[in-house]
């Protein structure tokens, strides 16, 4: 589905990203873990070509691309096949829900507004928020305007979503409802890589976890290995450290 290698990023003299190799098969859904400033958003943006790497190359289903090489209809065609779920929403304030999950379909997809409208529909029902399509974001609570970002993320039918600590900017009620809702999509079969720092829902939700420091990638297993026999020691530190309580194998 998704296969990225040897990733590299810097910002100046500050290398973020230091050769990240990272595979994602269809239905997966890794979590990416790891401190502040460990290069996981960084990670997610490169993906998508909201920030371009200085070196590497991507994969996704029959599209192959050199990030030195890549031209700009390739990065339109490789986006397509992926959606991106922001820390802060990224809705538009001036737009009711049904319009900010319409647009990308109509504005980029030139798909026609009867059409949009129907898909929009659906995807904004399936987040559990069908009575709120003429709010504006101002109308709407925090965890609802993330809701219809995943709206907005997943009307496309994308090959993979990306989320960017879908939970960060909410206040501590309204996490549930967000972490509910990716849990659905979970169930439904999606393919996903989620920065979290929300560890219990990771370990229930992830089919694999990834653990990120410094810019690499120094330990990624399937979800219950990595939690319960992490083989890296600043992993296991990590883990030691959280608010969660393990019986580690080790």
């Amino acid at each position: 589905m998704l296969e990225i290698k040897g990733i590299h990023k810097s910002f100046g003299k500050l290398e973020i990203l230091k050769g990240v190799d990272l595979t994602l098969n269809k239905g997966d859904i890794n979590v990416v873990l790891g401190q502040s400033g460990s290069g996981k958003t960084t990670l997610l943006r490169c993906i998508d070509f909201l920030e371009k790497p200085d070196a590497g190359e991507i994969t996704i289903g029959d599209i192959h691309a050199d990030y030195k090489k890549v031209s700009e209809k390739t990065i339109i065609e490789i986006r397509r096949k992926m959606s991106f779920v922001f820390q802060n929403y990224g809705l538009f304030r001036n737009k009711n829900a049904l319009e900010n999950v319409m647009l990308g379909l109509t504005a980029v997809r030139k798909i026609s507004k009867n059409e949009a409208k129907d898909m929009a529909i659906e995807a904004i029902e399936k987040v559990g928020l069908a009575d709120r399509l003429d709010h504006y974001p101002s109308q709407l609570s925090g965890g609802q305007q993330q809701r219809i970002g995943i709206a907005r993320a997943i009307v496309t039918n994308p090959d993979v979503i990306l989320m960017d600590e879908p939970t960060s900017s909410l206040d501590p009620g309204l996490v549930g409802e967000v972490l509910q809702t990716i849990s659905k999509l979970a169930e439904d079969g999606a393919t996903m890589i989620i920065v979290t720092h929300e560890l219990e829902f990771a370990r229930k939700v992830s089919t694999k976890a990834t653990f990120m420091h410094q810019g690499q990638i120094i330990e990624s297993n399937d979800t219950e290995k990595f939690f319960l026999s992490p083989k890296d020691e600043r992993v296991l530190n990590f883990l030691r450290n959280s608010s969660m309580d393990y019986d580690f194998n080790i």
